[in-house]
C-alpha cells in the first residue's frame, strides 16, 4: 500500500455551525471516496436538506455524477482532472 486514507466518523462542530448559518457557499472535492464519506455523514448528522443547494466543485465528471444522482442541485466539474482545469473553476465562480 502507497497510502491509506482515513476518514472522519463526524463533522467538526465548525463545520455544522458554518452550515446551520448558512456561511458556505461551495465545497470543492478532488475524490470520489471523499465525496462518498462526505455524503455519508451529511445523512449521519442530519444536515443532507442543508447542503444540497451549496455549490460542489469537483476535480472529475465522475464526481459530479455523483452529487448529482444524489440531488445536489449545483454541481459542477472542472473540464480536466487537473489542477489547471481544477483552477478554472474558481476563475468563472
Amino acid at each position: 500500500t502507497i497510502y491509506k486514507t482515513k476518514f472522519n466518523d463526524n463533522f467538526s462542530d465548525e463545520f455544522l455551525n458554518l452550515i446551520a448559518k448558512n456561511e458556505i457557499e461551495a465545497i470543492s472535492f478532488f475524490s470520489l471516496k471523499t465525496a462518498e464519506n462526505f455524503y455519508k455523514l451529511a445523512i449521519k448528522s442530519n444536515i443532507l436538506d442543508y447542503v444540497l443547494n451549496i455549490k460542489i466543485c469537483c476535480l472529475s465528471k465522475k464526481i459530479q455524477n455523483f452529487f448529482s444522482a444524489k440531488g445536489f442541485a449545483a454541481s459542477i466539474s472542472a473540464e480536466k482532472p487537473n489542477n489547471e482545469s481544477f483552477k478554472k473553476l474558481f476563475e468563472n465562480y
